[in-house]
């Protein structure tokens, strides 16, 4: 009895130091004043690569934003450069709108709750609320030369017949994310989705040329 009630108390420790780690990289991402980073991202089903994704994000606070997006599948590849100045907005060759305000709080949700391509392969997902729960704690790996601590958790959408789960490996010096991996369960259908950041850097100057909407 006293070894399972060790044992309960130790996971519910880690779970904590799980979910305080977490919400120290959200913390990381969300007060960063710039932030920039390469990405890469692959969807793939029954072991198989359905969709792959990879691009440049650079991000100044108020409402400053770049986005460079190839997107490749088994039929085509397509690519868009977003760019917002904090006040218009273009997304390739369309007319420049109105900048949404929240653009940048949303990204830096996304990458530090669910990760780039949950959001960019799987639409069902987008616009709904998401509650993260049953944390735990893994090992600290080593992430191109970088110290990281691995943290695991669900994901609730709100929707019974979707299960997600999620691991991050959290740099321990900067708190930010290095790489993701996501299983997600609709039904009957199944993806495991991967997220790769390279070069993430927070507070660094960014070339005010990246986010000048071209004439």
């Amino acid at each position: 009895m006293m070894i399972q009630l060790a044992l309960l108390l130790a996971l519910t420790q880690d779970a904590e130091k799980a979910q305080t780690l977490h919400a120290e990289m959200c913390a990381a991402l969300l007060e960063a004043r710039t932030l920039q980073f390469d990405y890469k991202c692959e969807g793939r089903s029954k072991g198989i690569v359905a969709k792959s994704a990879q691009g440049r994000i650079l991000m100044e606070a108020p409402g400053s934003f770049y986005q460079k997006f190839e997107v490749t599948t088994a039929e085509k590849t397509e690519s868009l450069v977003t760019i917002s100045d904090g006040v218009q907005i273009r997304y390739g060759d369309a007319p420049p709108k109105p900048a949404v305000a929240t653009m940048l709080k949303n990204f830096k949700g996304i990458v530090g709750i669910m990760g780039l391509s949950t959001h960019f392969f799987n639409k069902a997902v987008r616009g709904l609320r998401p509650e993260m729960k049953n944390f735990s704690l893994g090992k600290k790996e080593s992430v191109n030369g970088m110290e990281a601590q691995v943290v695991s958790y669900a994901i609730d959408f709100g929707k019974p017949e979707l299960t997600v789960t999620t691991t991050v490996w959290i740099d321990l010096q900067s708190k930010l994310p290095l790489k993701r991996a996501t299983f997600l369960k609709a039904g009957s259908d199944d993806a495991e989705l991967t997220d790769a950041f390279t070069g993430m850097k927070s507070g660094e100057k960014i070339d005010p040329k990246w986010f000048v909407i071209p004439k």
